[in-house]
């Protein structure tokens, strides 16, 4: 799951031209994502290509797909980022969830290896689980 991936659906439609650049940590079975986006709050701030862009990925040890994210400026703390489909080379559907008191946000992503994707493979990685709308 290491490397570069393009996010090209998200329920979140307000953001453009994201990336993610997942690479191993320095503490062992922590990941790090690094986040590049074309629009958004940050940007609109000037914040670019910064720490406040990188989230820390924990995996679960008894099941690696399910995993902990934490932004640093979130302040909701870390939540649920589950890779619920993944080939390693082209494709890959990824689903976060976090709750804090009466409130929720749940996102479905679809990532590619390279900026498009066939309708077929993105077909492939869209979220199918029950409860949440598509």
């Amino acid at each position: 799951f290491e490397g570069l991936w393009y996010v090209l659906e998200s329920f979140d439609d307000r953001e453009a031209c994201v990336t993610w650049n997942i690479s191993q940590g320095h503490k062992n079975g922590t990941w790090h994502m690094k986040e590049v986006k074309g629009s958004g709050v940050l940007n609109t701030l000037g914040i670019y290509n910064t720490e406040a862009t990188t989230a820390t990925l924990k995996p679960n040890p008894d099941n690696p797909a399910k995993m902990k994210i934490s932004w640093p400026l979130n302040i909701g703390g870390s939540y649920d980022y589950t890779v619920h489909m993944v080939d390693y080379e082209k494709v890959a559907g990824v689903f976060m969830c976090q709750r804090v008191l009466l409130f929720q946000r749940q996102n479905g992503i679809v990532l590619s290896r390279t900026p498009h994707l066939s309708n077929d493979l993105q077909q492939t990685a869209r979220l199918l689980q029950n409860g949440v709308q598509v």
